[in-house]
């Protein structure tokens, strides 16, 4: 669907015809900063890759943004905290992550504080972040992850303690 805002993006199907895994992700423009990669032209082009195809093929603007509103609403609700950071940044590739993963790999313990959660104080909630989320959960989640792909660590990404609290077993 070629909705208003993103008329002029170059995609891969528009360079070629094959049909290739990223046909249809918008091309980023080449560029030499890190004051490029704030822009919010780049910043909505890797949003947009972001969102699942089948909500970029949607026919209709306002079913788009229908669903789009839903696929994002994990971003109102919780916030996540990975090494005591709020990283709104990577916060897509972690959601994308979860969707390609067989078992939830981005445990998160509520926590009031970073410090809390380094020294193993906040286990009484733990739960799942992107795809697996509990929507009912409210408050401040924290968890650690790789740095680089990929990012899950899945019980890991909590204290070790906490697993045992929860069910009386060591995660080995």
């Amino acid at each position: 669907m070629a909705l208003k805002w993103r008329s002029g993006w170059t995609t891969g199907a528009d360079i070629h015809s094959h049909n290739t895994r990223n046909r249809e992700i918008v091309r980023l423009d080449a560029h030499r900063t890190t004051f490029f990669e704030a822009s919010p032209q780049h910043m909505a082009k890797k949003v947009y890759n972001a969102i699942p195809i089948e909500i970029r093929e949607m026919n209709s603007e306002i079913v788009f943004k229908k669903k789009l509103k839903l696929w994002s609403r994990l971003s109102r609700y919780l916030d996540f905290y990975f090494a005591g950071i709020c990283t709104h940044i990577r916060s897509y590739q972690y959601y994308i992550g979860s969707l390609y993963d067989k078992e939830p790999s981005y445990i998160a313990a509520k926590c009031e504080s970073y410090s809390n959660f380094q020294n193993s104080k906040c286990c009484d909630l733990i739960i799942n972040m992107g795809e697996y989320v509990d929507f009912r959960a409210k408050g401040k989640f924290f968890l650690y992850t790789h740095e680089s792909l990929p990012f899950g660590m899945g019980k890991k990404g909590i204290s070790e303690r906490c697993w045992q609290d929860t069910n009386g077993t060591s995660s080995s």
